[in-house]
């Protein structure tokens, strides 16, 4: 009798758990980002209207929250190192894009579906800051401040400048892929 492989099969050496943390860290990050994104309009809709009685709620807000995503990259960073070793990917080219393709078949969908969402939501988020920097030229210095940060540093706090952290690099998002 011969016997069958599923080549698709979760490889032992790539404990279902340790894609399911990513997979899971990755989520709470999307989910992260879109609070992010619903700070900074909100912070936009103020600026455009002229409201600066609650500019610095809503930049403390999106403070707050900037902290909370740069702090679950730690744990992103982790989980992705730790199977992107299991699968062989070397540091210098780990990327989500790289996980995706060596990931068990099985998984690829919810990977794809997370590499999306958060590539989408980075791109959105990128544009808001840059309507909001715009809009807060208006001698708000305080606002200006943060938000220039938040545009010049969300890659290098989020993802890294040109895509990665130093040290360590972190999975990006290859924006290439």
């Amino acid at each position: 009798m011969a016997s069958t492989i599923d080549l698709d099969a979760t490889p032992p050496f790539l404990p279902e758990a340790d894609v399911e943390d990513l997979i899971a860290i990755l989520a709470r990050e999307g989910d992260l980002l879109e609070r992010l994104l619903h700070k900074v309009t909100v912070t936009t809709l103020l600026l455009a209207s002229g409201e600066q009685r609650f500019l610095a709620t809503a930049s403390d807000e999106v403070d707050e929250i900037a902290d909370a995503v740069a702090s679950l990259e730690i744990a992103r960073e982790v989980a992705a190192d730790t199977v992107a070793e299991r699968l062989g990917i070397a540091r210098a080219e780990l990327t989500l894009r790289r996980i995706i393709a060596a990931a068990p078949a099985a998984y690829r969908p919810a990977l794809e579906h997370q590499h999306e969402r958060l590539s989408a939501l980075s791109a959105e988020l990128e544009a808001r800051l840059k309507a909001a920097r715009e809009l807060s030229g208006t001698g708000l210095g305080d606002i200006q401040a943060k938000l220039e940060r938040m545009a010049t540093g969300s890659r290098d706090i989020l993802y890294g400048a040109g895509g990665q952290m130093q040290p360590p690099p972190p999975t990006r998002f290859d924006e290439r892929a």
